[in-house]
């Protein structure tokens, strides 16, 4: 895929763009949200596309002729090429924002996948080698899933960071509760978890296989992670992994003034997929559903505004007294 505008090859155009400009080609308007698209500004100033009010969520072309014509001449053949790149993979999905710069970088992942698999090559070396920087698979779980998948590979052969697999206590290791955490923003502040008698565990995103250690069954249990569909869908597995041994994991709901922040905001990957949290809304029973009653509540805003809270978004103290975790410290 050879591209030279560069409005096309920033973080803000996907391959939900170029579907939709797909769409306005073969059918003439595109119910996708685009009017906040640069490329898509150009094409509405240039009164090739149009909506009928600001609001409108439907564009469509206002001069088809001119359209069309940019459409052949600068797309038909990048969408060909995207479209049975991903396909080949099943990588043409619905929450699959893949940038037209990251499609690239899987397509020469794919015409180098020997040399990579051969050489041992780690993720961070792969990241930094096709996709720009050493940190941009660790930060996107569809896209690291992705490369696994056309490398053939369950995981990569070398480790990033040997902390991936080694679990991270602080605080009061001794504590009267533990609190598991899928970022490090509390374990940096161990003096706070000291004062209130608790240990934490760093969960560190995905790498849950480290978390086989087992608590002491006569503390309570808890975590702490980002409310948006990663944090929750790892909070999901890590439950389910206790769970078959007997333990409970109790999730921390964010504290009411914590910031609820848009999905897609800076350096934020997660899209929620509706559909897979929507069958948790209605599971009342306490001995299968993953959320208590508020839990459902706040989850059915969060997916409603097109919202998420990050972890440390919430004061620590303020968060285990929200639910009501220190009351028997006082």
């Amino acid at each position: 895929m050879n591209l030279t505008n560069r409005l096309l090859l920033n973080k803000e155009f996907s391959w939900q763009h170029l579907r939709a400009l797909h769409q306005l080609r073969t059918t003439g308007e595109t119910h996708m949200k685009v009017h906040e698209n640069a490329y898509f500004q150009h094409l509405l100033d240039q009164g090739l596309l149009g909506r009928k009010r600001l609001s409108a969520t439907r564009t469509s072309r206002t001069d088809e002729a001119r359209f069309n014509d940019e459409y052949d001449r600068e797309f038909d053949l990048i969408y060909q090429e995207a479209k049975q790149f991903l396909d080949a993979y099943d990588l043409d999905i619905p929450q699959a924002r893949f940038t037209l710069a990251e499609i690239i970088g899987l397509q020469r992942i794919y015409t180098q996948c020997d040399i990579i698999v051969k050489e041992e090559q780690s993720r961070g070396q792969i990241s930094s080698t096709f996709l720009g920087s050493s940190k941009v698979l660790k930060h996107s779980e569809l896209l690291d899933k992705a490369v696994l998948r056309i490398l053939s590979l369950e995981r990569y052969p070398q480790l990033d960071n040997v902390l991936d697999r080694a679990l991270l206590i602080s605080g009061c290791p001794k504590g009267r509760r533990i609190v598991l955490c899928e970022n490090d923003a509390y374990l940096r502040q161990p003096d706070k978890a000291e004062a209130l008698r608790t240990a934490l565990w760093y969960a560190g995103g995905n790498h849950i296989a480290k978390l086989r250690h087992s608590p002491d069954p006569s503390l309570h249990f808890y975590y702490s992670c980002d409310w948006d569909h990663h944090g929750l869908l790892i909070y999901s597995r890590i439950r389910a992994m206790y769970a078959e041994r007997g333990y409970h994991l109790q999730l921390l709901t964010p504290v009411d003034e914590a910031e609820r922040k848009t999905v897609g905001s800076l350096n934020h990957n997660s899209q929620w997929e509706k559909s897979h949290w929507s069958k948790h809304l209605t599971d009342n029973d306490p001995t299968t559903s993953l959320f208590n009653a508020p839990q459902r509540q706040l989850l059915a805003h969060l997916l409603q505004a097109n919202k998420w809270i990050e972890e440390e978004s919430n004061d620590l103290k303020a968060l285990l007294q929200a639910n009501k975790v220190l009351i028997d410290d006082e």
